[in-house]
Parts: C-alpha cells; sequence; structure tokens
C-alpha cells in the first residue's frame, strides 16, 4: 500500500451532545481512494456532512465500521457499511475517500474500538503494543496509538514485516534533515517524524517495555547499502531515576555485537553526562546514547561523518564508515 494509503486521522474528542445519548471515542484508519461507493453494501448514508460528522455519526451507529467520504463538486455524501465488508481501496485518486474503524477495546466493548466515555475520560483500551497484530489477519505494517501515565498519546509504527512482525520502532535514520544532536529533555520526550527521521524518547521507551518481557531488534544499512542486523533477546530500559540505563543480553544476527558493552551503563546527552570518563562523551562523539569511555555503537552520531562521531556501529563497519540507516525496534517475546 502506498505511503499515502496510511495517512491516520484520530477523532480523540469526540462528544456526543444529546440527553441520554452515550459519549463515544474512536480512531478511523483512512484505507485508500475509491471512485465511487459500493451501493449494494451501504447500511445508511448522509449528505453535506463534514468529515468529522461523518466519523461522529459512524461512531455512534453500532453496525458502522467503515464508511466513505465523498465529494463532487459542492456535493458532499458518507457511506455507512458493516464490519464484515471487505475494505479494499482500488485508485491512487478519487471522488471517496475510506476510512475504517480501528484499535482494541477493553473486555466488554465492540472491537474495533467503539467505547463509550465514563465522567469524561475515555474507557478505550489503547494498544500497548502490536504483538497481538501477529496472530490476526492484518500482517502488514501500520501506525498506532498508545496513551501513557503522561496522559500523552504517542503515535508508533508496528513492523510487521520483518522477522515475524509485531516489532515497535523507536529509532530511524534515514538521512542527515533531522539535527539527533539533541540535549536530554528532548531525548526523554522524543523529537522526529514518524515516517522520516526520529526518536520515540526515554520516557516512553521505559514505559512501553517495563511491563513486560521484551527483545530488541537494530537493523543497519551501510554505505553500500548492505544491510545487517543486531539481535538481543533480553532488553530493558529504566526509568528516569536511573537515568534510563540499559541492559541488553542475549546477542544473535550477522552484524557483530557492539551493544553490550554499554550494558549496564545510563543514558548521556550534552548537558548530562552519566558516562565513565572523565569528560563527556556525549560531547566528544557528538550523539547521546548509552556511553560507557565512550562507545562501541553511535547510532544518534552525527549523519554522513566518517569518524567515530559518526552513526557507528564498530564491530560491522568500524569508526571510520558512518552508517546511511539504522532503526531500533522491540518486540515482547514470543511465548
Amino acid at each position: 500500500m502506498k505511503a499515502v494509503f496510511r495517512n491516520f486521522i484520530s477523532f480523540l474528542s469526540f462528544l456526543v451532545k444529546v440527553f441520554g445519548e452515550k459519549h463515544y471515542q474512536g480512531y478511523f484508519d483512512f484505507v485508500g481512494f475509491i471512485t465511487s461507493p459500493q451501493l449494494s453494501s451501504v447500511i445508511n448514508e448522509f449528505h453535506q456532512k463534514s468529515l468529522f460528522e461523518c466519523s461522529s455519526e459512524c461512531l455512534l451507529n453500532e453496525n458502522c465500521y467503515i464508511f466513505d467520504f465523498c465529494e463532487n463538486g459542492s456535493s458532499i455524501s458518507c457511506y455507512f457499511y458493516h464490519y464484515d465488508f471487505a475494505s479494499t481501496s482500488d485508485v491512487e485518486s478519487g471522488a471517496c475517500r475510506r476510512y475504517e474503524l480501528k484499535q482494541a477495546c477493553t473486555s466488554g466493548y465492540t472491537s474495533p474500538c467503539r467505547c463509550p466515555k465514563n465522567e469524561g475520560f475515555e474507557r478505550c483500551n489503547y494498544n500497548t503494543d502490536c504483538s497481538r497484530n501477529m496472530s490476526g489477519k492484518n500482517k502488514t505494517s501500520h501506525n498506532f496509538y498508545r496513551k501513557f501515565p503522561n496522559k500523552e498519546v504517542k503515535e508508533m509504527w508496528c513492523e510487521m514485516e520483518i522477522d515475524n512482525g509485531g516489532w515497535i520502532v523507536f529509532q530511524r535514520r534515514v538521512d542527515g534533515t533531522t539535527d539527533f544532536y539533541r540535549g536530554w529533555e528532548e531525548y526523554e520526550n522524543g523529537f522526529g517524524v514518524l515516517a522520516n527521521n526520529f526518536y520515540m524518547g526515554n520516557y516512553y521507551l521505559h514505559e512501553l517495555v517495563k511491563s513486560g518481557d521484551y527483545e530488541l531488534r537494530i537493523e543497519l544499512e551501510d554505505q553500500a547499502g548492505e544491510r545487517a542486523y543486531a539481535g538481543y533477546t533480553n532488553f530493558t530500559i529504566g526509568g528516569p531515576s536511573i537515568s534510563y540505563m540499559l541492559n541488553v543480553s542475549g546477542f544473535h544476527g550477522n552484524a557483530s555485537d557492539s551493544l553490550d558493552y554499554h550494558s549496564g551503563m545510563m543514558f548521556t546527552t550534552f548537558d548530562r553526562d552519566n558516562d565513565e570518563k572523565s569528560s563527556n562523551c556525549a560531547v566528544a562523539n557528538k550523539g547521546a546514547w548509552w556511553h560507557k569511555t565512550c562507545h562501541f555503537s553511535n547510532l544518534n552520531g552525527q549523519y554522513g561523518i566518517d569518524n567515530a562521531t559518526g552513526i557507528i556501529w564498530y564491530h560491522w563497519r568500524g569508526y571510520y564508515h558512518s552508517l546511511n540507516g539504522t532503526r531500533m525496534m522491540v518486540r515482547k517475546k514470543i511465548e
């Protein structure tokens, strides 16, 4: 499916203002464009309503799980479909856009997500990881949303096409357009764009993995386009009180191990020095990392700089070859 089809719209604060009516919350995934609605399968339709109004009406209709939003000049219509309707898109542009209700709900509620609100607080259960999708029919990579204890809702990427799927990507480098030489607060809260260069944020990474048994996979690409990976069967990140300490073990892969050296180290940025060297390794190597004295890996280093300040995985390409691409991802262990 083309990238344009991965646009995602969320209606996080929909509230029905009718006495006695239930309040609902839901998320709609943009499936793609179609030329016209499939009228033989339509269960309801509305005219001259906005996209937001169409999504709201779909949430209120217990039989609606998919809707088409169609524009033809000044005429606007939306068409509702049942859950068992075969949702597909057939063109790269068209008069109609198709949306599908997403997310799972807590026990006792329908799935996909259509959960009543309770005293202003949502009762919808955001996906906490993407491992639940591994045995489902949806084997394509996709984005999803998770709500964290700090009340933030974080968009995340579920990688389903690598090593049996179920991976949540928390770091990605594809080019030099995003500056990764940043301070503690930005590495704690995250930065960048999910579809491009980004870092999820150490706070969110810790919250994601603290309640489960997780493994780590790191994908690397060199300047010639050759790829390798490093996997670790055990992966934890401590909380803020221990400066997001890294622990990894159980290496496997074809990139050779350049991370075990950093296990047991706290995270270091240019404005917070937690390494074992007298000077700040993040400053010296222009990259925030779990530095020791200083590094065998530096995946948040400078893009395109062929020395130790670059994007380095020493035991694969050494200190004088800055990598062109990286992805770091975690997965709850498969039982």
